[in-house]
């Protein structure tokens, strides 16, 4: 018998093969209620109607099931508890054909059903607490909801600034911006940095040793860095055009502004010598010391190269890691939870303390900025759908979660857990996404690129220079490599930029003219930079087999 309680949408029925079949009827006709796609629908069902049929066989008739129909703004599942003894609903850690078939032998229901719950292991979760089993199956996922409170942030903090700004004393605003708007930032990117060493580490490491074919990782590893170098190129090309083109820097133009010298900074050695040598750490443990990413991935991928080689450690070893890295995965994902805090922050603090007079100013040099990176944003979709052979619409769609949330935050590190959602949402393989993300973040700085050249190069022709041929081609040589140097987090171009206005000889001070603008500049780059990232991911994934074309699609 089946009963139904409340608005809660809660079903009971009895332990019976003849009332599963009247629960799954309702719950579809609900599903359908709720606008859940046919897909997903078929998805849930089958796998409830399995986990019904395992606890049909595992469990006591007299013990009824209660069914249970949960939506929030964010998802809605299907939650299935039973009263009883501890019951095995899904062994992820045998994922493959063979050792199923070797456990099951001539049982083929039995081997047909856990096939069907391994396929979707992922959108299972089943707990066993105080003598009662609880599964979760995942029907939908709101994708929006992130987006509606990213959004809903944006505008709140914003506001929040502004009203800071105009209609508070100087000491409440500097209170409100010291204790309120900059720690919610600040807080949320040091927990991103805390967690991303290891995340990246046992990432890229369960990657490199999931290849059994040394041949097939190095030709995916030299597609994903020689794809990223392309791309680099490519915006630099674009900005240098652009620049050359409208020419936004004409002498006279501007009026420069009489600014306080700002106390130089280090010059940065860009010997491609040195900084080949420098990817190998002195010690293991330095290297996560200093969070130095390069470093980090050079280790992951050593050692992960290292376990396909060493025999029956292998797998043990392997298990170990992958659990490794699920933990910091779910870790750096319960801190991106916290995300809209964050962009509220953002957001009122650059409202509260930005000096908009400088837009104005500086139009002119923003504009041809914007143009080079929408420039850039349409190379993208031409290389998905020639090179890829995939529809660029389905990939933006797909990934304009990852692009948001690096607008947001303004950094490429922060983003990971987002983007690879991104593409394990689009059918890429984790064996191909879960190297070239954490990569990408670090090596891929298409739009950062764009703003050096276009920083440099405006400024350059606001003081009246030339720039040789000389100096263009150190200029291009320069960016390559700090494409490849600089870590993907706010604030890295600083010093950098001053490296190259040195080049061509504009002077340090003439940086303080472009400095209210760089934290919404860095908005622009940081989401052009990600979604470069899907773009080369997808691209390889493509390339190689390692993508679900029909989830792409999907």
């Amino acid at each position: 018998m089946i009963k139904l309680y409340g608005r809660k949408q809660t079903i009971k029925l009895n332990n019976r093969r003849e009332d599963i079949a009247g629960a799954i009827e309702h719950i579809r006709q609900q599903l359908c209620v709720y606008h859940v796609s046919s897909e997903n629908c078929k998805r849930a069902l089958d796998t409830l109607e399995d986990t019904l049929n395992t606890i049909t066989q595992s469990a006591s008739d007299a013990v009824p099931i209660f069914v249970d129909i949960r939506r929030t703004m964010y998802r809605i599942e299907l939650r299935v508890t039973i009263s009883g003894p501890e019951i095995t609903f899904v062994n992820e850690t045998l994922a493959d054909s063979e050792t199923i078939m070797q456990e099951y032998g001539p049982e083929t229901e039995n081997l047909i059903r856990d096939l069907v719950v391994r396929g979707n292991v992922r959108r299972i979760r089943s707990r066993y607490s105080s003598g009662v089993n609880r599964v979760d199956i995942l029907v939908e996922q709101n994708d929006k909801a992130m987006l509606y409170e990213t959004m809903g942030a944006l505008g709140l903090g914003v506001a929040a600034g502004l009203v800071a700004r105009y209609l508070c004393s100087h000491g409440m605003a500097e209170m409100l911006n010291n204790y309120i708007f900059s720690p919610l930032y600040s807080l949320f990117l040091t927990a991103i940095a805390m967690i991303m060493v290891p995340m990246v580490f046992f990432s890229i490491f369960t990657s490199v040793s999931g290849f059994s074919d040394l041949g097939a990782l190095g030709r995916t590893g030299g597609k994903v860095f020689g794809l990223y170098m392309t791309t680099t190129l490519i915006g630099i090309a674009g900005a240098i055009s652009m620049n050359y083109l409208f020419v936004p820097g004409r002498e006279g133009m501007i009026n420069l502004p009489e600014i306080e010298l700002i106390s130089q900074e280090p010059a940065l050695e860009l010997s491609l010598m040195d900084k080949l040598l420098s990817i190998v750490p002195r010690n293991f443990v330095g290297a996560f010391g200093a969070a130095d990413m390069l470093q980090v991935m050079f280790l992951a991928v050593l050692l992960g190269i290292a376990c396909t080689q060493i025999g029956r450690f292998s797998l043990p070893l392997k298990s170990a890691f992958e659990a490794l890295s699920a933990l910091f995965t779910r870790a750096t994902f319960i801190i991106s939870n916290f995300l809209p805090y964050a962009i509220f922050g953002a957001m009122a603090q650059m409202a509260l303390t930005m000096e908009w007079s400088s837009v104005g100013a500086l139009a002119s040099w923003v504009g041809v900025y914007l143009v080079s990176i929408v420039v850039q944003f349409m190379v993208y979709l031409l290389l998905i759908w020639l090179v890829g052979r995939l529809n660029p619409l389905v990939f933006v769609r797909k990934f304009i979660p990852a692009t948001l949330t690096a607008f947001f935050t303004s950094s490429s590190n922060a983003t990971i857990p987002t983007t690879m959602a991104c593409c394990q949402k689009m059918g890429i393989s984790r064996k191909v996404y879960s190297f070239s993300v954490p990569l990408g973040a670090n090596i891929n700085m298409d739009g950062t690129s764009i703003f050096f050249i276009s920083t440099t190069l405006f400024m350059a022709g606001a003081y009246g220079m030339n720039v040789s041929v000389g100096e263009l081609i150190s200029l291009i040589t320069s960016v390559m490599l700090l494409s490849v140097a600089l870590p993907g987090v706010p604030g890295a171009a600083t010093a950098a930029t001053l490296m190259l206005f040195a080049i061509v000889g504009v002077p340090a001070e003439a940086f303080g003219l472009v400095l209210g603008l760089i934290p919404v500049l860095e908005l622009f780059q940081t989401a052009l930079n990600i979604t470069g990232d899907g773009v080369v991911t997808a691209i390889v994934a493509k390339s190689e087999g390692e993508m679900e074309l029909r989830e792409f699609y999907s």
